[in-house]
């Protein structure tokens, strides 16, 4: 369509509520906004424009207005025309999304995403401007240690993505060496800087056949001639609702851990931010708390942590085991 372009930065300008209180502020606003080489328009020309926008709209149900006070306006103020324009709100979420994608690094899918935007942003902004990615860092992570196995990443989410076929995998046990796998990956989840795969492990033997897998452990991976498994037991919720980090245990069942808070500090702060999902305040005036866990190394990381600022009161299990752990750090003093 001829004008095309000039029509479609008269909407954009109506759609993010630009003030345009006369027809020469009209004229004025469209030709800031034209790609270069774009030929100008002059006022003679708004109004056989304002007309075909007029024509376009009408079939949205949709009025441009125009009131000496107000200038020019739609109707409604939360309306677009041309619907594969990115909005201001859309542009920031996609840099927004773009700084998260740093918890990527050395996966190269981070440089990838970065391409994508800018590509879509010069596409849809009036100009075509390109904006430099790397110097636009709204979100601010913290310092991400680069795993090895982050290079795995764009392979394993491609195979999620096509759920066709699942992945021929070379995999590193300390006992083992290297084993060959089939795995369908399922999800990634990263924890303490590195990051783990939960995927369905096709010719195990083991009674649970998804499990978790620590990318930088793997030495090879080839998409594989069998079919993706989709384990029907499996779901992402449930997988970790009984995980510290990342270790399970599902031969056992979760167990109840009654902690005192010792530090009002900390009582406050996992008020609002639980030390784990499962947590319950059982004595808000005692500042006992009750999390609901998987008995691994993790739990008693955990708990180790906070030194005396808490108490555990039980399963005596739990109680024994601390014990146990203090005796032996105590020794190297």
């Amino acid at each position: 369509m001829e004008n095309n372009i000039k029509l479609k930065i008269m909407d954009d300008l109506l759609a993010e509520g630009a003030y345009i209180p006369s027809p020469d502020v009209f004229v004025k606003l469209v030709n800031q906004n034209l790609p270069q080489g774009e030929r100008r328009i002059r006022k003679d020309a708004l109004n056989k424009l304002i007309k075909q926008l007029r024509d376009l709209i009408k079939n949205k149900r949709m009025a441009l207005i125009y009131s000496q006070g107000g200038g020019y306006r739609y109707l409604r103020s939360d309306f677009r025309y041309f619907d594969d324009r990115i909005s201001e709100n859309e542009r920031n979420l996609l840099l927004i999304a773009n700084s998260l994608f740093s918890v990527f690094p050395g996966s190269g899918m981070n440089e990838q995403f970065s391409v994508a935007v800018n590509k879509i942003l010069k596409q849809q902004s009036r100009k075509g401007e390109v904006l430099e990615m790397e110097n636009f860092s709204p979100i601010c992570l913290g310092p991400m240690q680069k795993d090895s196995g982050a290079v795995w990443l764009p392979k394993i989410v491609e195979s999620m993505m096509n759920g066709k076929y699942g992945l021929d995998v070379e995999y590193f046990k300390q006992k083992e060496g290297v084993t060959k796998r089939v795995l369908s990956p399922y999800i990634i989840k990263q924890y303490a800087s590195s990051w783990y795969l939960v995927a369905y492990d096709h010719f195990t033997d083991q009674t649970e056949k998804t499990k978790v897998f620590k990318l930088s452990r793997i030495v090879k991976i080839e998409e594989s001639n069998s079919k993706f498994i989709h384990d029907p037991d499996f779901s992402v919720e449930n997988y970790f609702k009984y995980t510290i980090g990342i270790l399970h245990s599902h031969a056992e069942k979760p167990i109840k851990t009654k902690i005192q808070v010792i530090s009002d500090n900390y009582f406050e702060t996992w008020k609002d931010s639980p030390l784990h999902p499962s947590q319950l305040i059982i004595d808000d005036m005692s500042r006992i708390i009750e999390i609901e866990t998987y008995k691994t190394s993790e739990l008693y990381s955990l708990l180790l942590r906070y030194g005396s600022s808490i108490k555990v009161i039980s399963p005596k299990e739990v109680i024994n085991e601390i014990k146990k752990k203090l005796t032996a750090v105590a020794k190297h003093y």
